[in-house]
């Protein structure tokens, strides 16, 4: 593609800038013994780096690299009684516990092992979300998730997008449009945390967007105060067990 736009006019009047990446997608695993941690950097490598490493190690040309993620997943007993109904303290399960548990500390960790791995290589954060079909907890945890995402560049990880998932509620192979990532729903409807009752992921989603692209007091106080209205919200609805 890079060759092409070359020599290309076609190429070269869509984007004054071609630019080409891989996206990687993560699962950040936690153990909570010295035992278990041994597994969680062996999953790590196995199921996460592997395949990075694939591309990446053998001279990729891309541009950047993009990380999706949207969950963890706890390993040990604990974990494994969950599926008894059993609630692990400190894990919250979303919608479709399937997905792993709400972490969204984990893409911060993720940033910083692919900045140390690749340094200086642009990272976009190419899919992130969470499945609420309530969207009461999802705005606190889109705030926290892009939070750890800056706190990630501001110690030193090449970060320069973030992409949210999704716009729209998109098609499950298993589920139909059932699982409710969208900011509308899969007819481009708004949805009804939108009515003005309660804080929408959709007023989170383009209150940080105005932020992130135009930083100043204003647009942060806006940010912050949405943030406090969020976490209350996220709260009275949350299901966590706190340790």
């Amino acid at each position: 593609m890079h060759e092409a736009a070359e020599v290309s006019p076609q190429i070269r009047a869509v984007s004054e800038e071609l630019r080409m990446g891989v996206a990687y997608n993560f699962i950040k695993f936690r153990g909570d013994s010295w035992l278990t941690k041994l597994l969680e950097r062996d999953l790590d490598q196995k199921l996460n780096w592997r395949t990075v490493e694939t591309v990446e190690g053998n001279g990729s040309s891309s541009d950047f690299m993009g990380i999706q993620y949207y969950s963890a997943f706890g390993i040990g007993w604990r974990d494994v009684l969950r599926f008894a109904g059993y609630k692990p303290k400190g894990r919250e399960y979303g919608d479709h516990p399937g997905f792993g548990y709400l972490d969204p500390e984990g893409i911060k960790d993720i940033l910083l092992e692919t900045e140390r791995r690749y340094p200086g290589k642009p990272k976009k954060v190419t899919e992130t979300g969470f499945a609420d079909n309530k969207d009461k907890k999802r705005p606190y945890l889109i705030m926290e998730t892009v939070d750890r995402i800056l706190e990630a560049k501001e110690q030193g990880a090449n970060v320069d997008g973030i992409l949210l998932w999704s716009l729209v509620n998109n098609l499950e192979w298993t589920a139909g449009t059932g699982i409710h990532f969208g900011l509308y729903d899969h007819k481009g409807n708004r949805l009804p945390s939108d009515d003005g009752t309660q804080i929408s992921s959709r007023e989170v989603w383009s209150t940080l967007s105005k932020y992130l692209n135009n930083p100043n007091e204003e647009s942060k106080a806006k940010v912050l105060e949405l943030h406090k209205k969020a976490k209350a919200q996220y709260e009275s609805e949350s299901s966590l067990v706190k340790i």
